[in-house]
């Protein structure tokens, strides 16, 4: 028997851990990100394969264009609208950056 303990959620995240009935001890912890539509799928990439010094950066860039990350997507501030953003190089693209392959994310 497992019982699910929900730890934390936010829109698109949930995270939860899994423990055998009675041993808490031992448990599993797992994050799960559900993206919809997938237009808003490269923000996730994007984030989970860098460093959060990188991902902390390519935020703040977009943020200083008016185009912040908001719930998993990007966000045009001045028409409300989502920024289509399918990949990762499509995030790249609207914060003005080259693109960098995720081994290279590590600045």
């Amino acid at each position: 028997m497992t019982d699910i303990i929900p730890i934390r959620g936010s829109a698109g995240h949930r995270r939860a851990s899994w423990a055998s009935a009675g041993d808490r001890r031992r448990h599993i912890s797992l994050d799960v990100f559900l993206v919809h539509p997938p237009s808003e799928w490269g923000v996730l990439k994007l984030i989970r394969t860098g460093s959060r010094r990188f991902s902390t950066r390519v935020a703040t860039r977009l943020k200083g264009l008016g185009t912040p990350f908001r719930d998993g997507r990007i966000l045009d501030l001045a028409t409300g609208e989502t920024i289509p953003a399918p990949t990762e190089r499509d995030v790249f693209a609207a914060a003005k950056m080259p693109y960098k392959a995720p081994d290279e994310r590590h600045w």
